[in-house]
């Protein structure tokens, strides 16, 4: 660059250049360089995500408990879209307003009260999540059967291809019941031979 003079204009004196750090500006002076560092304009700064975490105090204080990442009322079983403390406080006093007369705050009454209608919540879920298991172990063995009669390469009309594929499938489906060894002992005496 030329020297600095007062006429000299000051878009002249700069130049554009990269550091690493982002857009730079370098000024030239007499005698010296000035490093002028820009922040970018197109990166606006980013909020921090807000998250909502539910506390485990909060069962006992609004009778809410946590259900695949949702706050659910014990008493209404009414999710609620965010884990915050003022939403769940709002609904407990809105919609629960005797509770607190009838189970006062912070007394063993109440902690017993929770912890029957937190049981009371997981045998109402667990109605739904049996029929789910035992669709999966009918489909399991379904699937195990069809690989059977593919590994053999016959039809199902074969009486001991059949003993083996019955087999498989009470191995399969009461592989959850209590008395799975009792089975297995019933299908040896009458002559099926249980994969072990």
């Amino acid at each position: 660059m030329g020297v600095f003079s007062r006429r000299q204009p000051l878009r002249d004196l700069l130049s554009q250049d990269t550091c690493g750090r982002g857009c730079c500006w370098f000024v030239y002076l007499p005698g010296r360089v000035v490093h002028i560092v820009l922040a970018s304009m197109a990166e606006a700064p980013r909020k921090k995500a807000k998250n909502y975490s539910f506390h485990p105090e909060w069962e006992e204080e609004f009778i809410f408990t946590l259900v695949k990442d949702k706050s659910v009322c014990m008493l209404c079983h009414q999710p609620q879209a965010l884990s915050k403390r003022g939403n769940l406080e709002r609904h407990h006093n809105t919609n629960h307003q005797k509770f607190k007369d009838c189970y006062p705050p912070k007394s063993a009454i109440r902690a017993k009260k929770v912890q029957e209608l937190k049981v009371e919540l997981k045998a109402q879920q667990s109605l739904f999540s049996k029929p789910t298991s035992q669709s999966k172990a009918a489909t399991e063995a379904s699937f195990r059967i069809s690989h059977l009669l593919a590994k053999h390469k016959k039809p199902f009309t074969d009486g001991d291809l059949f003993k083996e594929a019955m087999a498989v499938k009470a191995d399969t489906v009461c592989s959850n019941f209590k008395n799975k060894e009792d089975i297995r002992a019933a299908f040896r005496a009458s002559g099926f031979d249980m994969a072990e």
